[in-house]
């Protein structure tokens, strides 16, 4: 069964519904109302028509429809505000207007509501005025300095707003009198206030008597030279009278020139008197009986720490160790001394011990493995000056059984700009980045039990120094030592 609502026009507007099977036609064609319906019926026996509305069977014996339409005349067109509205009405009883007028356009025929402002023109002061509505110049207020006057009454009218007094300032907003800026500002103790460019650009110069007060306590303000009391031996004088003056204070001669050392002291004397010369100094008066000046003379003397009771020249403040000779160089002039060694090699030696090659640190560098089933495998040493190799000892333990065959040393420097590459790696190919020492013994192999002395390989600083063990058995490495003697360069 289908249903179909159909809608058509004219006054008042018509609508109707249209039931049909799109079956074949086998059912019995009669509908319930709902499933508690006890009465099944045809269609048109199931509808009843209302209050003004009306049901028409449209082609009765053919392709029959329902007509379900409000009766001619009988609806009340009315309107609600809100779904919630308990009582229709007509559009114009349904609107109210404020400070607005409602005229009906074409009363009796095709109706229109015509809303209009009944003050056209008037405004409110603000969105919070609680007034009525007024005009521009009803809804302006003059301030204080400040004129309205109604422009071209009775035509393009306009209000123009003016300050009669443009220039004039108050001195704060509790000022009463508005009045030209020369007339807010009075002369004040010790300042003249002056109009610079009288009726051009005008402008207000405040200036300083140059009248002072002593302190901020003192009641009187006057000129500096009223303010300046001499005192004898003082005498005060002004310099350049009504010019660029200064007051000049002086001494009159009659000053004993003689100084205290502090406050507490109670003699003063002549400063040369109050200078004394400590332990390795000399107090020296400069040109006497002239413009003396007082000189204080270091001796030279010293002391070997603060708690040395004694001052003493340098050479006698030294001694002279085992090996160690001293010379004083150009006697009576700029000396100096001269501190030497007098035996030995006068360079350090260092010792480097490279050991326990199967039990490395992280960071050792290792190599291998090397032809056959040799391994190798290295320690570093790094350098933090310049060192000659002077003196090589390869060492076994008794207890392994190693020959010259079976271990053997090798000695390796990396330059200090190619340390990166290899530090803190494991299997790098140190002989790729290194150049081989032992160069002055002839080999770059060394074997255990034999020793080199007499080197002379220069090591730069920041090189590392990679020692490679070589060895047939990974198990019995731990009894191999290599000695290394380095002697600063």
């Amino acid at each position: 069964m289908v249903i179909s609502k159909v809608y058509h026009g004219g006054s008042p507007l018509k609508s109707y519904y249209s039931f049909f099977s799109s079956g074949s036609g086998t059912g019995d064609e009669l509908v319930k109302v709902s499933a508690a319906d006890v009465a099944a019926d045809y269609l048109d026996g199931k509808l009843v028509a209302g209050t003004n509305v009306t049901i028409t069977l449209l082609n009765p014996g053919g392709v029959e429809t329902l007509e379900i339409a409000a009766a001619s005349g009988v609806a009340d067109e009315k309107v609600k505000v809100t779904g919630t509205d308990t009582t229709e009405g007509f559009l114009f009883n349904k609107i109210a207007v404020s400070e607005l007028t409602i005229t009906i356009l074409n009363p009796g025929g095709n109706e229109i509501m015509l809303i209009s402002q009944i003050n056209i023109g008037k405004i409110f002061a603000s969105s919070t005025d609680t007034g009525s509505l007024g005009f521009l110049d009803d809804k302006l207020a003059a301030g204080t300095g400040v004129v309205l006057t109604l422009l071209n009454p009775g035509g393009s009218e306009e209000v123009e707003v003016n300050v009669p007094d443009t220039g004039k300032v108050l001195v704060t907003a509790g000022d009463t009198d508005i009045d030209y800026l020369k007339n807010s500002v009075e002369d004040g103790e010790g300042i003249l206030v002056v109009v610079t460019n009288p009726g051009g650009a005008e402008k207000l110069d405040i200036r300083s008597l140059g009248q002072s007060n002593v302190s901020s306590l003192d009641t009187t303000i006057a000129y500096l030279e009223d303010k300046l009391i001499a005192q004898s031996p003082i005498v005060v004088t002004k310099l350049n009278p009504a010019g660029n003056e200064q007051i000049e204070i002086s001494a009159d001669g009659t000053v004993d020139q003689l100084v205290k050392v502090s406050a507490l002291d109670t003699t003063a004397n002549y400063l040369f008197d109050k200078a004394v010369a400590g332990d390795g100094t000399t107090t020296e008066v400069l040109n006497p009986s002239g413009d003396e000046a007082l000189r204080i003379n270091a001796t030279g003397e010293v002391r070997c720490t603060a708690a040395d009771t004694d001052y003493q020249y340098l050479l006698a403040s030294l001694a002279a160790g085992s090996n160690i000779t001293l010379t004083l160089l150009n006697p009576g002039g700029n000396e100096t001394v001269e501190i030497e060694s007098s035996g030995g090699s006068g360079s350090e030696r260092h010792t480097i011990i490279f050991s326990s090659f199967s039990s490395m640190a992280v960071g050792t560098l290792i190599e291998g493995p090397q032809s056959g089933s040799w391994t190798a495998v290295g320690q570093g040493y790094y350098t933090g000056k310049n060192v000659l190799l002077r003196e090589l000892n390869a060492l076994v333990n008794a207890y392994n059984s190693f020959s010259v065959g079976s271990v053997a040393f090798e000695l390796r420097r990396v330059p200090a700009d190619q340390v990166a590459v290899v530090t803190g790696a494991s299997g790098v190919a140190v002989n790729s980045v290194s150049v081989p020492l032992l160069n002055a013994g002839g080999s770059q192999r060394f074997y255990p039990g034999a020793s080199n002395t007499g080197l002379s390989d220069i090591i730069p600083t920041g090189s590392l120094i990679f020692c490679r063990c070589s060895f047939f058995d990974a198990s019995s490495v731990n009894g191999v030592t290599l000695q290394v003697i380095l002697e600063d360069q």
